[in-house]
């Protein structure tokens, strides 16, 4: 139910389809306008599958679904061993 709430939120012109625009004007507070384009252009080819130009709850619950299986224990432990090159447990900065 969290992720209806989300998608509805960022929904906001409520026509059950998240449009590029309404998802940069949430991101244009977080990233800088490079990063807004690079993510305006994953979407189109990651996660618009039927390259409608906006987002259903299908193709928004498939990218939710995703990034958890991406985020997994498993794959940061995997990530952090990639840059643990000394295997001390720690992170050198």
């Amino acid at each position: 139910m969290e992720l209806r709430k989300q998608f509805e939120y960022l929904d906001t012109n409520k026509d059950g389809t998240l449009s590029y625009e309404e998802i940069q004007s949430v991101l244009q507070s977080h990233l800088a306008k490079e990063e807004c384009e690079l993510f305006h252009e994953l979407l189109a080819r990651m996660v618009d599958h039927d390259q409608s130009g906006s987002i259903t709850y299908s193709e928004f619950i498939d990218m939710c679904i995703s990034r958890k299986k991406l985020l997994s224990r498993e794959n940061l432990i995997k990530a952090f061993r990639q840059i643990d090159t000394d295997n001390s447990g720690q992170i050198s900065l």
